[in-house]
């Protein structure tokens, strides 16, 4: 399968497709005629989720190959934004398969004696399965918030440095070559691993911080 490469948005369609999802709320139900005609000019979807149309609740990911490829199946995007579920809820209308015995090899030996061998047939995934797992991976995955702003610390101040160390050493090369006491979070530090002890490396005057 030839690999679907995005293009990538100006401007106005940027401004467009915040919009577009920000009123939706990841719910294309919302406004749908403008999910379809965000698509018809762009060729792409304002959000890469959209909403199960059967239980309104579980998002799939729908961008690139697999919105391609998706899409025939529904003939249209209309179709697509409307009829699409998830897999839980195709799982759950399908009908129960049949479990398929695995019947044992009978082999005969060279003495005489016959011995079984398991039938260790091997078990191929379809696309759809192949999505459903990645949904699966991805649900695991850490959310990741690009408003996000990293917490300063202080190493000079008592609470911000047990709230450092309270898990891990924040200076394990240190520990390691000269000991706890060269570290500039020695005086507050509550690690487990702390000590009194020094190496016998005698550490530059570049570590110390009073």
């Amino acid at each position: 399968m030839k690999k679907v490469y995005r293009k990538k948005f100006d401007a106005k369609a940027k401004a467009a497709k915040v919009k577009i999802a920000k009123k939706s709320g990841g719910d294309q139900f919302k406004n749908l005629k403008e999910w379809v005609a965000f698509y018809k000019e762009h060729e792409r979807l304002p959000s890469t989720k959209i909403l199960c149309s059967s239980c309104k609740k579980k998002a799939t990911s729908m961008f690139g190959d697999n919105l391609k490829r998706t899409l025939p199946r529904f003939g249209s995007i209309e179709g697509l934004l409307t009829k699409f579920e998830c897999s839980d809820c195709r799982k759950a209308k399908a009908p129960v398969k049949e479990k398929k015995v695995k019947v044992p090899k009978r082999i005969n030996s060279e003495d005489g004696s016959i011995t079984e061998k398991s039938n260790s047939a091997k078990e191929y995934l379809t696309l759809d399965e192949i999505e459903d797992r990645k949904e699966k991976v991805r649900a695991t995955l850490p959310k990741f918030n690009p408003d996000f702003k990293p917490i300063p610390y202080d190493i000079n101040n008592e609470d911000d440095v047990i709230e450092l160390t309270k898990t891990a050493c924040q200076r394990p090369d240190i520990f390691l070559d000269y000991g706890c006491p060269e570290c500039p979070f020695y005086q507050y530090c509550v690690c487990a691993v702390k000590s009194d002890k020094l190496r016998n490396k005698k550490s530059p005057n570049s570590l110390r911080r009073k």
